[in-house]
């Protein structure tokens, strides 16, 4: 029954049309050149959306409102691109802030789709930087976005869009990372040339998360990663864990697939 009900809430939704061909964004091969030039796309974008955000004494930065504002709100960004994406149409809904978040961090979970109680849940103990786009990751997964590649780049779609700057800011940082990460695995010395171009107040906030992390290294999270790893790949996702990077390819097609 409750194999049932999971395909029903979720799992048939990792057999969906893939979301590059419901919004017509073209994925193919692309060059490690074609990935250092969108990588300079976002960080310049990216040092852009950090000015526009609060700082805390040490430089790092803060929400603008609070978090509750934040896990109420995600919403905004799907509204605000339902005409050219109908299929991320979503209703007023919010994401739920999880009162364990210390110790789900030992886990190295940041958040979690729950389908039995239809519930969007995120860590709200990470750093605040990275909270706004695992809100509208989950958010993602709500609406029936399965696949954790899709999620990732639904969350950055809807998060440039979105009216508030503490969203605009998560998901330039997120896909920076993801993308400087596959530029690094392709060319370091590319990856070097954009990773000097960070303002301070991105590295200020990159440094927080690195340090963050360190806390919660050990067994634990080794045994959610594996755990996670092998959830994804019964569920169609055959790269496991490294599904997530993926995302990558959908915003290389975003940037290169026509003149924005």
């Amino acid at each position: 029954v409750l194999y049932l009900a999971f395909m029903l809430l979720l799992g048939l939704n990792y057999t969906r049309m893939p979301l590059s061909q419901t919004m017509n964004i073209p994925v193919e091969r692309r060059s490690k050149e074609d990935l250092h030039s969108v990588c300079l796309i976002l960080v310049e974008q990216l040092n852009i959306a950090r000015e526009n955000v609060a700082e805390d004494e040490n430089g790092v930065m803060i929400p603008g409102s609070s978090i509750s504002n934040i896990l109420k709100t995600g919403y905004l960004g799907f509204w605000e691109v339902n005409d050219e994406y109908e299929i991320l149409r979503i209703p007023k809904l919010r994401a739920k802030g999880v009162l364990a978040s210390r110790y789900w961090s030992y886990t190295g979970i940041v958040g979690m789709y729950f389908p039995f109680f239809v519930e969007a849940n995120v860590n709200t103990d990470v750093v605040n930087a990275y909270i706004p786009s695992t809100v509208l990751h989950e958010l993602a997964h709500l609406i029936g976005v399965a696949r954790e590649d899709e999620a990732e780049f639904v969350s950055f779609i809807t998060g440039i869009n979105h009216p508030d700057p503490d969203f605009i800011y998560s998901a330039y940082l997120s896909a920076y990372h993801h993308a400087a990460n596959a530029l690094f695995r392709e060319d370091r010395e590319m990856h070097a040339n954009v990773s000097s171009k960070r303002s301070d107040g991105v590295r200020r906030d990159m440094t927080a998360a690195r340090e963050y992390w360190k806390q919660f290294e050990g067994p634990v999270r080794q045994t959610s990663t594996a755990v996670n790893n092998a959830y994804l790949q019964t569920n169609l996702q055959p790269d496991g864990v490294k599904s997530y990077g993926r995302v990558v390819d959908l915003i290389l097609g975003y940037y290169l697939g026509d003149e924005r």
